[in-house]
């Protein structure tokens, strides 16, 4: 056993031994045989005397064998035509403002040469930029230096990528514009010149101060929008928001009010405007005499309010609310905005047909300015539309879709369209599968529950911006329409109607011309001074649909009612119930009319007038108390051909 051990140390120190030896042997490798020559590998060295690239010189250049060491020195003739540059060192940075130097050298003879780098140019980060509001400035810094720019206190759309060719889409940049606008309380203004194409909007551009548009041109192309997608076809390109949105408030479940009444218990932050509503009671319900009766609206309107709940005397409360289901404040202190200039023309959807089982195809494009704030003017602005079907003699045949308010104001006091030139759009129907046409009406105006709305020398133009023959009911379907508005003013305007439907309170229109008509049904007070009446049977028709009701009082002033124009106010009475009392205008006052009409002239033509409609017990024409007129000028005037059922109407015929 012992033995053993001793021969399993002997073997390992034995082992120990081979590999010091090895390890020695490949540290110190033999020298090479003198007597066997080395079969060298040369490597090119650098130059000792250099050659000049262009020119047959000779230089010098050092070699270097890899395998002995051995160096050499051998002649080089340059036969280059030209240096052979390399980029190796940026001797100077380019700046915002100054160009930097990229020097190169040649890897054949070592010269040099400089080359420029492009100065940088500002970037500037308009999203840190401060605002002198008193001055109307911005001071916007660069984002690579310390270097900033004063600018005026707005901003271009081409700030933010829009192109303005007419061809690029433009919408996400306008967009983008006034979102930036809105947070720092900035103008925005487009660019002088620019045609801005907009396609399909995902979102509209929400406007919270002053725009100018200057002679910028929107191009809203609806031809690429399919005539069934909603969600694109109600797509707002503008939409004018306030600060802060509509408020729900809350009230008593008992809570009722009765009309007049001064106070209405609740007491708010600030003044604002109310809609009062009560969904369990239904007015203005439509009849079927159009083809499109319904089954009415909510009982609502709008009215002003303080602080304390009182209400204002210029917008009393109408009606008596045994209860309400929902009562929404909107603010009325917004500060005022003004958006003026630009042109905008729509290129509107034809389809070749419709679907009649597709919502009774009532397919209306709302693509336009939608005005949610109150204090808000509209001014300068131009309308025109192409593209709309020509070919047919009569509107109603021809082939397109109906448009629904370009310009829309909806819940909003005190805001102003004015010194603007626009465009009609036609109406156009189709056939049901029972066969009852259907008309499809078109607005490029349309107010809802609004007061205080104001329009200002409106003229209505064609797509070359002449003036348009406001008496062609074929051509255009109506200029403007809205329901449950109050205290409307039209004033040195020039356009084919004034259509105020259900719920107008309180409308004034003065030193304008209308073309076909003058449709109202509602109540309060309906002033018309010096106006002229183109074309139309009834100065004043009260919408025959909803039962020709007006609770209120007609004023008509120093007036021109032309040739065509054969009664004062006209109206239609059915059996039906609207919802409300069938009033047909209280009281009526004429102080000035020249009426041209080629006989006498009749103040009432009411259809379906007769002791029946006195005395139904489902929906009683309640006559006017009274009527009165001097200053008429040419024709005479009669109160109506029954004068029989007038026999109750106090009448007062002065000279």
């Amino acid at each position: 056993m012992r033995s053993m051990k001793r021969l399993a140390v002997l073997l390992s120190v034995l082992l120990m031994l081979v590999l010091c030896v090895t390890a020695l042997v490949a540290c110190n490798p033999p020298e090479p045989d003198p007597e066997t020559p080395c079969t060298h590998e040369w490597v090119a060295g650098s130059f000792t005397v250099k050659p000049i690239c262009g020119e047959l010189t000779e230089g010098k250049r050092q070699y270097v064998c890899s395998l002995c060491g051995e160096t050499k020195e051998e002649t080089v003739t340059n036969e280059a035509t030209k240096c052979a540059w390399e980029s190796n060192a940026v001797t100077k940075e380019a700046t915002c403002t100054e160009d930097g130097i990229l020097t190169y050298t040649c890897v054949n003879c070592g010269n040099t040469n400089d080359r420029a780098i492009v100065k940088l140019g500002h970037k500037l980060d308009i999203y840190n930029a401060e605002v002198d509001y008193d001055a109307n400035k911005r001071q916007i810094p660069c984002v690579q230096c310390d270097y900033t720019v004063e600018k005026e206190a707005y901003v271009l759309y081409s700030d933010f990528g829009a192109v303005g060719d007419g061809v690029a889409e433009d919408h996400e940049a306008i967009r983008d514009a006034h979102r930036y606008a809105n947070e720092w309380g900035i103008d925005v203004w487009a660019d002088e010149g620019a045609t801005y194409y907009i396609g399909a909007v995902a979102n509209p551009a929400i406007i919270q101060t002053n725009v100018d548009w200057q002679d910028a041109m929107f191009m809203i192309d609806d031809t690429a929008i399919e005539w069934d997608n909603v969600a694109a076809r109600e797509k707002n390109i503008f939409q004018i928001d306030p600060k802060t949105g509509k408020k729900a408030v809350t009230f008593p479940s008992d809570m009722k009010l009765t009309k007049g009444q001064q106070n209405i218990g609740l007491t708010f932050d600030e003044p604002c405007m109310l809609e009062l509503k009560n969904s369990n009671v239904k007015i203005y319900i439509r009849n079927d005499s159009s083809g499109n009766g319904n089954n009415g609206q909510s009982l609502q309107e709008v009215i002003l309010v303080d602080e304390n709940g009182n209400v204002d005397p210029s917008t009393p409360i109408q009606y008596d609310y045994d209860g309400l289901t929902s009562i929404t404040a909107y603010s009325t202190t917004e500060a005022p905005i003004t958006v003026k200039g630009g042109h905008f023309r729509t290129v509107t959807c034809n389809p070749a047909d419709y679907d009649p089982d597709y919502e009774n195809n009532y397919c209306f494009f709302r693509r336009g300015i939608q005005v949610n704030r109150s204090n808000t003017t509209i001014t300068n602005v131009k309308y025109t539309k192409v593209g709309e079907d020509e070919s047919q003699a009569n509107n109603y045949d021809n082939k397109g879709t109906p448009y629904y308010g370009i310009f829309a104001f909806d819940y909003v006091y005190n805001v102003t369209f004015r010194k603007s030139k626009i465009q009609g759009h036609k109406a156009y129907s189709f056939f049901e599968k029972n066969g009852t046409r259907n008309e499809m009406g078109s607005y490029t105006i349309y107010a809802n529950s609004c007061i205080g709305l104001n329009f200002i020398r409106l003229d209505q133009i064609v797509a070359n911006g002449e003036k348009a023959d406001i008496t062609d009911r074929v051509q255009y379907h109506g200029i403007m329409g809205s329901n449950f508005c109050r205290n409307t003013l039209m004033d040195d305007c020039y356009v084919d109607r004034f259509d105020s439907h259900q719920g107008m309170h309180n409308a004034t229109i003065r030193n304008s011309t209308i073309g076909f008509g003058i449709l109202v049904i509602g109540g309060g007070d309906l002033i018309v001074e010096n106006v002229t009446r183109l074309w139309g049977a009834a100065f004043i028709s009260l919408r025959a649909d909803y039962n020709s009701v007006f609770d209120g009082d007609v004023y008509i002033i120093n007036c021109v009612a032309e040739e065509n124009v054969r009664y004062i106010i006209g109206g239609n009475w059915y059996e039906s119930y609207c919802g409300l009392p069938n009033y047909m205008v209280r009281n009526v006052y004429i102080d000035g009319l020249e009426a041209k009409y080629g006989s006498n002239m009749m103040v009432y033509n009411i259809a379906g007038l007769s002791q029946a409609a006195l005395d139904s017990t489902i929906n009683p024409l309640l006559l006017p108390e009274s009527i009165s007129w001097k200053g008429i000028k040419g024709r005479s005037l009669i109160v109506s051909n029954n004068v029989s059922l007038f026999e109750s109407v106090e009448v007062t015929r002065g000279k």
